[in-house]
């Protein structure tokens, strides 16, 4: 019941969070490297309570385009399994 109450709590924030991953991103550093992922892992699972992976898949590959060349943080996506 927690899990789920997290996951509502997040679904009423998804576009907030989404932005705020890319303001991390942008910051180029690897704290926000490592909050932004922290942050991807729990929209993945709100995305697989809400049955949009497909969704979530296509936004994390964009991502992973537009910041191709910050090795840091596509090992950061490696490693958690995002991509």
């Amino acid at each position: 019941a927690k899990r789920i109450a997290e996951l509502q709590d997040l679904a009423s924030r998804e576009a907030e969070t989404w932005s705020e991953i890319v303001t991390l991103i942008e910051e180029k550093k690897a704290a926000s490297y490592d909050k932004a992922v922290a942050l991807l892992v729990k929209l993945r699972h709100l995305a697989d309570y809400q049955g949009r992976t497909a969704d979530y898949q296509t936004r994390v590959a964009s991502l992973q385009g537009r910041y191709a060349n910050r090795s840091a943080f596509r090992d950061r996506l490696q490693r958690a399994g995002l991509i």
